[in-house]
């Protein structure tokens, strides 16, 4: 394929749009003190999302200029069915609790693929959920309900 071919706006779209909300979020994020390693201040995590999110779409840019696909395939399942999983485990977790809030994200979001399969799921649910307890329960110690009912 052509450089005239890889620089349509679908290739590169995508990288643009995730370098605009990170350059966006780090011009807010600049009027929050970043703090000391010790004790991190209130604008260290935006900060650092913001040029995670630069990187990321640098990358993405980047890679655009390497496909060989003449289009890149939009599937909307996949993006519903993510958000859809987001939002359940967003309300779902102060309702059910981490583990059934965690199942859920696993399983809704696996539902987005067409060679969806309960077992190897599950499996991955109980060890995200476990993973996930582990983490914000007793390393950020977040005050999360392993089961709230």
């Amino acid at each position: 394929m052509s450089l005239r071919h890889r620089l349509h706006w679908w290739y590169w779209l995508p990288g643009l749009v995730l370098i605009g909300f990170g350059l966006f979020f780090l011009l807010h994020a600049q009027g929050f003190s970043m703090g000391s390693p010790r004790r991190i201040g209130p604008g260290f995590f935006p900060t650092g999302i913001s040029w995670l999110l630069i990187v990321l779409g640098a990358a993405v840019v980047g890679e655009s200029l390497l496909l060989r696909d003449a289009r890149p395939e939009l599937r909307f399942r996949p993006l519903v069915m993510v958000v859809a999983a987001i939002l359940i485990w967003a309300l779902a977790l102060e309702r059910l609790g981490l583990y059934p809030a965690t199942f859920l994200l696993v399983l809704v979001s696996g539902l987005s693929e067409r060679g969806f399969r309960l077992w190897p799921s599950l499996g991955l649910a109980l060890g995200l959920s476990v993973m996930s307890h582990a983490v914000f329960v007793y390393g950020l110690r977040l005050p999360f309900q392993p089961f709230a009912w």
